[in-house]
């Protein structure tokens, strides 16, 4: 008789065993994975959360600041266009006298007075990048607005 090894009698036994070793062996790394692979997502998920609720107060902050420099402009105009309408009126009085010079030599100027309009906000919001959050339209809006000024 000669002395054989149970090893050797059966060959496909021996691949079929390392076939199932390796396919238990990836099934219980990927099990291993999973809560790995699950938790770098949600930390990234969690943070993009987190860094879209920063921007979107930015986002309302912003539009609140344009909207107080809007109306701070719009009343400023306001004010100086009242002054310029009696200068309009005051020098077409002067056109109109029978005696110009005199009438101009009569009159006391107080000066121009443009409106000092701010744009700091809006500069802001192109500065820092956030304006970008806005529809296309309103930033369009926004740059005819800022450019009439």
């Amino acid at each position: 008789m000669e002395n054989q090894n149970p090893k050797d009698t059966n060959p496909s036994s021996s691949t079929e065993g390392k076939s199932s070793k390796l396919k238990s062996a990836f099934y219980s790394g990927l099990l291993q994975m999973l809560p790995i692979m699950f938790g770098v997502y949600l930390g990234f998920a969690l943070n993009n959360f987190g860094e879209q609720q920063k921007i979107n107060r930015q986002k309302d902050t912003y539009e609140q600041m344009l909207k107080n420099e809007i109306e701070d402009n719009l009343k400023q105009v306001k004010k100086v266009s009242v002054y310029h309408k009696k200068i309009t009126n005051d020098f077409l009085t002067i056109r109109e006298s029978k005696d110009i010079k005199s009438a101009f030599d009569n009159y006391t100027m107080t000066g121009i007075r443009p409106g000092i309009v701010n744009s700091s906000a809006y500069e802001t919001g192109i500065q820092t990048g956030i304006i970008q959050e806005f529809d296309l339209e309103i930033i369009q809006y926004l740059n005819k607005l800022y450019n009439y000024q």
